[in-house]
């Protein structure tokens, strides 16, 4: 039975590592945000934009995808190709599901509805498990969707429908069929829990020399067109001085599921020391001889000012600072508004202001959960690690 599955493949940019769709631009391909690095911006001034990590950091990217291969490379600038990885977290596509179910006519042609029954192991028809839907249908139910009925093969949905007489929702097929008595059969399907996979993949930059990198993500399938991905040039070293290091991460799924522990981080450089800027409120109550003062509330807050940023990580960073936990030098705050930002005339970059409150919640830095067994072990001791003829590594996280 055939299932469809369509070409998605989507990377967002509250990752750490910031990438761009590799794209020929053109008439019916225009530059935008999402296909465009930072060096690669249009305007006068246009700086050539690296993003900034240090030998001690390591951050975990994820994407969506329903590509069947996914080739990560980092590339460094002296011709060195590393080979990561990703780790598949989910299994949402061709999805198996074979069940018993009951059948009957309306209108002469076939209806199949569920209620209550078995699943079965698809292909052997070992019980596995009761299931009890109620008057309600599988998820994978859609209307033109295929589906395999015992005695009957593949047949095709037309429309839901529901059953006055047994109270429960129904697939009218556009197959015939004009037996009006209730009868158990079998049901298979393939279907798609989701339109993509998710996959993440670790960077541990304590395993690489000073230099200049980019990641590269190549997403190719028998059927799609190949897509590619391309990072912001990276600059690494030892340590990175006016900057701040940001952590940040969020308590509710949106373009990332954090339910596999990932937290993002990244250095963005500072024009000047956070600047303490106190915020609260007095009551007072004044009388004709004296001033009384009722309530007092006292927030310990701070303005960071950034060194101008390209359009992409300006967006970058109005995403991180709104996030639900966020950590600027090991300390916890929370954003008090949106940032303030302006564009500087004739250029890409953009004045980036924030302010922020304390928070009391604790610092929690995951980046240990993301470095490499290289870190842990001798080369030869690491299963799972390729090492190709050119010396270059390759490495899964797990």
């Amino acid at each position: 039975m055939l299932n469809e599955i369509k070409p998605y493949f989507f990377y967002s940019p509250i990752n750490s590592i910031r990438m761009a769709e590799t794209v020929q631009w053109g008439i019916y391909k225009p530059k935008t945000v999402g296909n465009t690095l930072s060096f690669q911006e249009n305007g006068i001034n246009k700086k050539d934009f690296f993003q900034l990590y240090q030998f001690n950091d390591a951050v975990r990217n994820q994407f969506k995808s329903s590509f069947s291969t996914h080739e990560i490379t980092i590339n460094g600038c002296d011709g060195s190709i590393t080979n990561i990885l990703p780790k598949q977290r989910t299994d949402n596509l061709n999805v198996l599901d074979y069940r018993t179910a009951k059948k009957n006519s309306v209108d002469g042609f076939l209806v199949v509805y569920f209620g209550s029954g078995s699943i079965l192991e698809y292909g052997t028809n070992a019980f596995i498990e009761s299931y009890n839907l109620y008057q309600f249908l599988p998820d994978w139910i859609t209307p033109s969707k295929n589906i395999e009925v015992d005695g009957f093969g593949e047949v095709s949905i037309d429309k839901i429908i529901w059953l006055e007489d047994q109270a429960i929702y129904a697939v009218k097929t556009f197959t015939s069929y004009s037996n009006l008595i209730e009868t158990t059969t079998k049901v298979k399907s393939v279907y798609n829990k989701f339109d993509y996979d998710i996959f993440e993949f670790d960077i541990d930059f304590s395993l690489f020399p000073k230099g200049k990198y980019q990641i590269k993500i190549k997403a190719t399938d028998a059927i799609f067109q190949e897509v590619n991905y391309c990072s912001e040039r990276i600059s690494l070293k030892e340590v990175h001085e006016n900057t701040h290091h940001v952590i940040y991460e969020n308590d509710k799924n949106n373009q990332i599921n954090y339910g596999w522990g990932i937290q993002h981080m990244m250095r963005l450089e500072c024009e000047t020391e956070l600047k303490y800027s106190p915020d609260g409120e007095n009551e007072v109550h004044k009388t004709d001889n004296d001033t009384i003062l009722l309530n007092a509330t006292n927030f310990e807050s701070y303005e960071m000012e950034l060194s101008p940023l390209p359009t992409a990580m300006a967006i970058k960073s109005t995403s991180a600072f709104s996030l639900s936990s966020l950590f600027v030098d090991t300390r916890s705050y929370v954003s008090d508004s949106k940032p303030t930002i302006d564009k500087l005339v004739n250029s890409n970059l953009y004045d980036f202001k924030v302010k922020m409150t304390l928070s009391n919640k604790p610092f929690i830095d995951r980046s240990n959960n993301f470095r490499s067994l290289l870190n842990q072990h001798p080369l030869q001791d690491v299963d799972g690690l390729i090492i190709g003829n050119d010396n270059n590594l390759s490495f899964i996280i797990p």
